[in-house]
């Protein structure tokens, strides 16, 4: 079970990510953080400051002459789960080290396993970033395009079994850059400290929802049978709630 999150760190991300919106920035540094945490005298850091006797306006002012995030590379989650099931060459040490696992589990979950995993621990997370305690199929869908996505963004060559899935994606017209557009756009969000509260981090990781369940059920057994992960993917895209999802997602 994760921990929920208390009001007060909704409010610090809430307040980072729009003093970043603000500036323009395309990241949330932790430099964001740490001004949100002493900007407002309600926080912990704050009265820890204050306590230590360090002037938390001076302190602030250096604080916001740091430089912010500079690099290319943001903190992709979804490439985690395929270097450390074998699919990406990124750290040998880690493949080294899990090649054993990696080859039983090819063997006895099939070849595309390591993939189908990825993109339900993806999926999970897109339900955590929408603020639900179920995964459903937008959830799959949507995890389906930040999986290559993330991997764009690291710059890290896309395997064989993903590089294959791109043109069913681009075939939906799954973009996951412009699908992100379209739902911010859609909901009329603005980035301010005002909307603190649409920021909801479940107590509980998300759970698939029976239909989702059902299909990733299917897609573990034909997995197992040898089946690659545009095969699966494509017989995922064609369930009609899956389709429902993608026309939503899609909508202009």
């Amino acid at each position: 079970m994760s921990p929920a999150w208390t009001a007060g760190a909704v409010q610090v991300l809430a307040d980072a990510r729009a003093m970043s919106a603000e500036r323009g920035l395309p990241w949330v540094g932790d430099r964001e953080v740490l001004l949100a945490l002493l900007a407002s005298e309600g926080t912990t850091a704050s009265v820890l400051v204050t306590r230590s006797g360090v002037d938390r306006g001076e302190l602030l002012s250096e604080v916001g002459r740091l430089k912010p995030f500079q690099g290319k590379h943001p903190w992709a989650p979804a490439v985690d789960s395929p270097e450390r099931t074998g699919f990406l060459r990124v750290n040998v040490v880690s493949r080294f080290l899990m090649w054993p696992i990696t080859v039983l589990s090819r063997k006895v979950d099939g070849p595309s396993s390591g993939l189908l995993t990825t993109l339900e621990e993806e999926a999970s997370r897109q339900a955590v970033r929408e603020g639900t305690t179920e995964v459903h199929f937008e959830h799959v869908v949507l995890a389906a395009a930040s999986i290559i996505h993330q991997l764009a963004l690291s710059e890290i060559t896309e395997p064989k079994e993903l590089h294959r899935s791109r043109p069913i994606l681009d075939g939906y017209g799954l973009a996951y850059a412009d699908l992100m557009g379209r739902l911010v756009g859609r909901a009329g969000y603005v980035l301010s400290p005002s909307t603190a509260e649409t920021i909801r981090v479940p107590a509980r990781p998300p759970a698939a929802s029976p239909e989702v369940e059902t299909a990733l059920g299917l897609a573990r057994g034909r997995v197992a049978q040898g089946a690659s992960y545009p095969e699966v993917l494509e017989q995922l895209f064609a369930i009609p709630q899956a389709r429902s999802a993608i026309s939503a997602l899609t909508a202009e």
